[in-house]
C-alpha cells in the first residue's frame, strides 16, 4: 500500500501502515510527484523491504481469514451485536 495523507487521521493511519504493521509506506513530500511514486513503487516491488511487506500482508490475510470464518471472532462479535440491538 502506498499512501498519501491529506487531512484528519490520515497521517496516523499512514504511520500505522508503514511503521507498525509494515505493510506499506507513505509517499515522501507534501505532493504527489512522478519521482516520489516511482521511488515508492521501487521500494515495494524491488527491495527486500518490499518482500517483508508482502510477507506481513500474507500473515495479516491469514489472521483476517480466521476472524471472518463462520466461528471467527468477527462473526461472533457481529452476532452478539445483533442480539443486543434486537433485544428491546
Amino acid at each position: 500500500m502506498i499512501g498519501r495523507p491529506f487531512f484528519g487521521d490520515h497521517k496516523l493511519n499512514g504511520r500505522l501502515v508503514e511503521a507498525v504493521w509494515e505493510i506499506g509506506l507513505q509517499v515522501e513530500g507534501e505532493t504527489f510527484t512522478k519521482e516520489g511514486i516511482l521511488k515508492s513503487l521501487d521500494r515495494i516491488l524491488s527491495s527486500d523491504e518490499g518482500k517483508k511487506m508482502r510477507a506481513n500482508i500474507k500473515s495479516l490475510k491469514h489472521l483476517v481469514g480466521k476472524a471472518v470464518a463462520p466461528d471467527g471472532s468477527s462473526n461472533k462479535n457481529f452476532r452478539l451485536l445483533l442480539e443486543l440491538i434486537t433485544k428491546t
